[in-house]
C-alpha cells in the first residue's frame, strides 16, 4: 500500500522506488523525494506524505493491557502521571493512548522511534495534531511546523448517512 501510495503522489512506478532505513529503522526514500510515515494498529492503518518535512504518525486502536500510571510516569513524568492518577480508569486510558500517540509521532518525526521514549521533552515539535480514528483509538500527526494544508481520507470510502 505504501508503495502504491508513493508511486502515485510522485507519479512514477511503484517498482521502481528504492527505499532505506535509518539508525531506528524509520524508512526513507532513494533519493529523498518525499517525507513519508506510517503506523497501523489493529485494521487501521495511517500513512502521512509530506513534500517539505520529516512527518511521524501513530495510530492505537487496540491498546493490551497496560499498567497506564507505571509507563506514564517512566514516560511521561510524575506530574502527568499524577494528573492521569486523578481521572476515572476509562477516561485515564483515553488520556494516556492520546499521550502516547502523540509522543510517539514526534519521535517517530524525529527519526528516533521507541528508543527516545525516555528522552522527555527533547525535539519537541512545533506542531502535533489528533487525528479522529473513533473512540475507541487515538492517533497523531507531528511536523516540525504547521502545515499550510492537511488533507485526510477514508479508505476504503465509507458511506455516510446510509443504513
Amino acid at each position: 500500500m505504501l508503495r502504491a501510495l508513493l508511486g502515485l503522489y510522485l507519479d512514477v512506478d511503484p517498482s521502481s522506488l528504492c527505499f532505506q532505513t535509518g539508525q531506528h529503522g524509520k524508512p526513507s526514500l532513494i533519493p529523498p523525494a518525499i517525507s513519508f510515515n506510517l503506523s497501523h494498529s489493529g485494521a487501521v492503518a495511517l500513512y502521512a506524505l509530506t513534500p517539505t518535512a520529516a512527518v511521524g504518525v501513530d495510530v492505537e486502536v487496540s491498546l493490551r493491557p497496560t499498567d497506564v500510571l507505571g509507563v506514564a510516569g517512566r514516560v511521561f513524568g510524575a506530574s502527568e502521571a499524577e494528573r492521569l492518577r486523578t481521572l476515572e480508569p476509562v477516561r485515564r486510558r483515553q488520556e494516556f493512548v492520546r499521550a502516547w500517540v502523540q509522543r510517539e509521532a514526534e519521535l517517530k518525526r524525529t527519526g528516533v522511534g521507541l528508543a527516545g521514549l525516555d528522552e522527555r521533552g527533547a525535539g519537541a515539535a512545533s506542531w502535533v495534531a489528533a487525528l479522529d480514528v473513533g473512540a475507541d483509538g487515538a492517533a497523531a500527526l507531528a511536523l516540525e511546523a504547521q502545515p499550510r494544508e492537511l488533507c485526510c481520507w477514508e479508505w476504503p470510502p465509507v458511506a455516510r448517512g446510509m443504513s
